[in-house]
Order: C-alpha cells, then structure tokens, then sequence
C-alpha cells in the first residue's frame, strides 16, 4: 500500500510550481454540465464574484431566474441580474444569503423593477478579488475585503442614475427587513433576517450593513411591501418619495428551484428597501460594511477594511495581493484548472466576528462538516494550518461539534458526527494552536448522547461509524474503534442492489459500500465489487457505478491503491480528473465550499486522505 507524510505531500509533485493567481478563472464551475442531481450533475454553483481568501463578503451577482444558481445566487445561463449582494456560499445545492442586493438601474425607479436589467458575457470580466460586468449599461466594478464589499458604478452619460438598495432581498427571503437613508452623509443603512438553509427552521440570522455612497443623492425615497400583499419579489410595493425609513416583517416561505430536487414554491416575505438617484451620467461607489452582530460592527468593519482615503483600485490591489499569497503556498501543476480548483477551496470556511486585532484568532462559520471533512478540512489543516485552527476553535466552543455551521449557527442538515471527525482530523494532522485535550474531549462528547444523533437512516450509521473510526484512530481507543467496524458490518451494503438508494443519502449502495475506507478488505469479492463501480464516474444517487460529483463517491477512485490494487487507483483518479476542465460547466457537481474542488487538487498532487483521523495519505 503506497503512503506519503502529510506535510510533505503538497510540495511533491513532479514540475510542480507555485500556484499563480493570474490562472485563476472565478467563471469556472458557475454554469450546469448536467442540471439535475438525480442524473449524476448538479451545477458547479461558485461563486464568480469578488472575495478575500476566507472572507465573509464575497461581492457577487445575484442573477434571474436564478433556477442552477444554488447558494451562489448566480447561473451562468442567466441573462438578467436583480442585483449585487455581499454575502454569499459558493458552491452549495442549497440557496443561501444573498443578503441586501445592490441594483444601479440608468432609469428613474423607486422600487424593484419586474423585468430586471440585462448582461452578457461579453461585458463580463471575472479575476481572483474583481468581477466587472455590463448590467442594463451600467459599467459595474467590484472588490473586497473580508468584511466589506466595494461597488463601482458608471452610469452611461445623459441617462438618469438610481441605486436600489433591497433590505428584503435574500435569496430564501426574509423574515424582518428594515431601511434608514441619511442623505447627507450618503448613507443607508439596512438590516434583515433571514436562513431557512436546507429548509433548516434553526438557523436564522441578522444581517446588517452599513452602505457608504461617496456622493449625496439628488432624490431619495423607500418602499416597502403593499398593505396584504405576500411580499412577493414582484410586489406590489407601497413606495415613499422623500422617507428616510421604512420597515416590514413577514415570517419567510418558499423555497428556490433545485434541478432534480424538491420543487420550487415562490419565495414570499418582509419587502422593504430604499432608492437613491443621483446626477445623470454619474460615477458612484459604494461600499458596504458588513456585520453578523450589529450595524456598530458594520461600522468598524467599514472603517477599518475600506476607509474613504483608501481607492477602489488599491482595495483591488490588496485584494489580489492577498491570493497571491495564499495560492503561493501550495505547489501545483501550471493552468487555470489547478489554480481555479485551489482558489474555490480558500473560499471557505468565512471569518464571521467583526474586527477586533485583540483576539488573536477568527471564528468561523460556512464550515460544511459532511462535505469538507473528506478534502478540504485535511488540505487546510496541512498547508493553511492557522485557518484549521480556528474552525477547531470555533468547533470546541459547543459542547456538541456543529454539523454544518452557517451564519454562525448549525443549521444541523445532513448526517453523521462530521463535527467530530474534523476535530479527529486535526488532531491527526498536528494543527499548531489548538487545545489537544479539549479538542478531544469535544470529539468524544459528541459521539455520545445527548450530542450523538440517529437520524440520517443507514448513511446516519456509516457517517457514525467514520467518526468512531476516526476519534477512535487518534485517541488510540480500540472500543471505538470496534464499534466503527462492527456498525458497517450490520449494513452489509455489499450485499445489497449497488443501485438501492433505500436508506442511503445522495447515494446509492453501490456507491456507500466504499463509504467507510477503514473497512474496506482486499478478497477478490471487494476488487471484483470495485472494478463494477469504477466503470463510470459519474453517476447519481441511483446508479451502481460511482459519482464523483458527490462526496459518496470521493473515496472510491483511491480504494485500489489501498487493497494492493494501484492499476486501479491510477486509471480511475485519471478519468475523474477528465471530468474538470476549464469552462463554466468545468465541475463534475456542487463544488460544497470548496469539496469538490480541493478533490482536485489532492488528485492533481497525485495523493489523497483516504483515512480520516489519519495523517496518512494514500497515493496513485
């Protein structure tokens, strides 16, 4: 069985050199190979817009109709744009945020328009910290930092020049939205709730965000949702010509299209938001502090990341500058599919807390346990150690390991304990900075009830085991160990229908047999099961063979390399390469912050983790 040390591994492929960020392609994975996830596709749903390296703005369009836009908020089959929002999850089959969108309309309008302007991509440009486009012929400029957004627009000369700033305008909608204009200052300020990820009833959220114009309005009004109107995106509106405020609460329904998965049912909730309008042929910036706590944090996020002194073109700078330094730190074969791929994995996890240099660390939150703990979280914890530090940190402050934390809270989805297996994971990996002892104490608290959970029917019992497995191998407990391996005895899912999908979640038996690495044996039965599954790769959740555009199946091309069989290892991990390339529809699948794509480039480094709580990888 052919191993590497972990810390070695990233620097040791063969004409490896340090990744470039001028090959960085944001476009890649923004379009739909295969709509539908029960087909063996899901969009890629990145976001294309501009961010920092784990920062919790990621200055983006929100496109319409938005149908394969996912968390992203943007589709790169759409035509038209509802506006330019700052918070958003890249890659993820589920919407989320898209919090106070920005939308520079050359037309006197003093509410969301129904028909909303249109782009091409022809006037679109897309690049590590920027994105421009061409929107109902605005020139549209972006930038950032961690916690603020930056916004450029130039408005064509003679034509009128609104700003619409849509305190209700989050993708799964909101809950209470409310506006205040200070025309001198050229301020708005906004605030909304909103979350419902994943249809999750727990995870709510307050947004705020301070919006600073750099010029003052000419005229300057708010709407909000007409008297017993359902608070459609549409409207109707009540709109005020002259009012400072406005405010409107609605407990938030429906849910966005997911191709293949549940169906659409019209998004309703608290509307509320406000129109600038400022000189015709005007170039107007805007930035955008933004807070999880409170418009004060919003304000010392806007004062102390994007001051007025400091130009938008320096912000773009420091922008690029900072990936720079982040993709440089891992070697990596030349092109934009390499980089690409290591870019939209530094998306996640987000810093979530305002400024403060006192704290000496960040939380964090966008940590999605199911998805990372098999590529990102170990590709962190090796070459962006700091950053595993601080989601351990952030982890151990519960009593229970969140699942999948978003927002700053757990929006509980998915199955298994992969909470702890991060924490295992780290462990194994020697992260610099964290509490040993309480990480592992968190680890085993949340294996055990109360915080062990039973949901999830038979892929709740093979993530379960993977985490006994895991804290098991680095607390050096055998019972843990033999609980692990006596529960994926009793699912036997060898024996099972390789295309059964009963039990099993965004899988199929075939696909999970694979599931838990740590039991899988070399008899010639297994081998002959993994040359049947191998034949294709890229398979649904129904199909015998297996998927590489879901986590399931991120395990199985490595498997023949750690059962004697390494023919199959490197055939395998060649053809699933082949399905990335370097177009919107360049990802095999949901890219899941950044799973899919640190897949990538583990496999384009030639090693993999196939072992979680192990600092072993496996190679090809």
């Amino acid at each position: 069985m052919a191993v590497a040390t972990a810390f070695a591994a990233l620097a040791a492929a063969d004409g490896a050199r340090a990744v470039a960020v001028d090959n960085v392609d944001p476009l890649i994975g923004t379009g739909s190979r295969e709509p539908s996830i029960q087909r063996g596709g899901g969009a890629g749903a990145t976001v294309p817009g501009a961010a920092v390296p784990f920062g919790l703005v990621q200055m983006s369009p929100e496109t319409a109709p938005a149908l394969n836009a996912f968390g992203a908020g943007y589709a790169y089959d759409d035509t038209r744009i509802r506006g330019f929002s700052p918070t958003h999850v890249s890659g993820t089959g589920c919407a989320a945020f898209g919090d106070v969108p920005i939308l520079p309309l050359a037309r006197a309008a003093s509410a969301p328009p129904t028909r909303r302007p249109t782009f091409s991509h022809a006037g679109e440009s897309a690049a590590a910290g920027a994105y421009s486009v061409t929107v109902g012929g605005v020139r549209v400029a972006l930038t950032a930092t961690a916690r603020v957004g930056a916004m450029r627009m130039t408005f064509p000369r003679g034509r009128a020049a609104t700003v619409l700033v849509d305190a209700g305008g989050s993708q799964n909608g909101t809950d209470r939205a409310t506006v205040r204009i200070d025309p001198k200052r050229g301020e708005v300020v906004a605030t909304a709730r909103s979350g419902r990820f994943c249809g999750a009833a727990g995870n709510a959220y307050d947004i705020h965000v301070v919006a600073r114009f750099d010029a003052r309005p000419r005229a300057w009004g708010t709407w909000r949702r007409a008297t017993g109107a359902p608070g459609a995106e549409g409207g109707p509106f009540a709109v005020r010509a002259g009012s400072a405020r406005a405010s409107d609460a609605r407990r938030a329904t429906g849910r966005r299209f997911v191709p293949g998965g549940l169906p659409a049912e019209p998004i309703r909730g608290a509307r509320a938001g406000a129109y600038l309008r400022f000189a015709p042929g005007s170039t107007v910036e805007v930035r955008l502090g933004v807070s999880l706590t409170g418009v004060a944090g919003a304000r010392r996020n806007l004062a102390a990341e994007a001051p007025a002194r400091v130009a938008f073109a320096t912000l773009r700078t420091r922008a690029r500058a900072a990936w720079a330094r982040q993709l440089e730190r891992v070697d990596g074969p030349p092109g934009r599919v390499f980089a690409t791929a290591l870019y939209h994995a530094l998306l996640h996890p987000n810093v979530i807390a305002d400024v403060d240099p006192r704290r000496g660390w960040e939380p964090r939150s966008t940590i999605s346990g199911w998805d990372v703990y098999r590529t990102q979280f170990p590709l962190l914890s090796m070459s962006y150690p700091e950053q595993a530090r601080d989601v351990v940190r952030t982890l151990t402050r519960q009593s229970c390991a969140p699942r999948w934390a978003i927002g700053g809270r757990d929006a509980d989805v998915m199955v298994g304990e992969p909470g702890a297996i991060l924490l295992a994971e780290a462990l194994a990996f020697r992260v610099p900075g964290i509490d040993r002892a309480r990480t592992l104490a968190v680890a085993r608290r949340t294996l055990e009830p109360p915080c062990r959970s039973s949901d999830g029917g038979d892929s709740g019992v093979l993530e379960r085991a993977i985490a006994d497995d895991a804290v098991g191998r680095v607390a050096g407990d055998p019972a843990l160990r033999a609980r692990a391996a006596a529960a994926v005895r009793g699912l036997d899912l060898a024996a099972r229908d390789p295309a059964a999908p009963q039990g099993l979640v965004e899988g199929s038996a075939g696909q999970y047999a694979f599931g838990a690495p740590f039991a899988v044996d070399d008899d010639p039965a297994t081998v002959a099961r993994l040359e049947q599954v191998l034949r294709r790769l890229d398979g649904g959740p129904f199909d015998p063979y297996a998927g590489l555009g879901n986590e399931p199946s991120f395990a199985i091309p490595w498997i023949g390399a750690a059962i004697g069989r390494p023919d199959l290892t490197a055939d395998a991990v060649a053809r699933a390469m082949a399905l990335f390339d370097a177009t919107p529809q360049g990802l095999p699948g949901n890219d899941d912050a950044g799973a899919l794509s640190a897949w990538y480039v583990f496999a384009a480094l030639g090693r993999y983790p196939l072992w979680p709580g192990s600092a072993r990888l496996v190679t090809r």
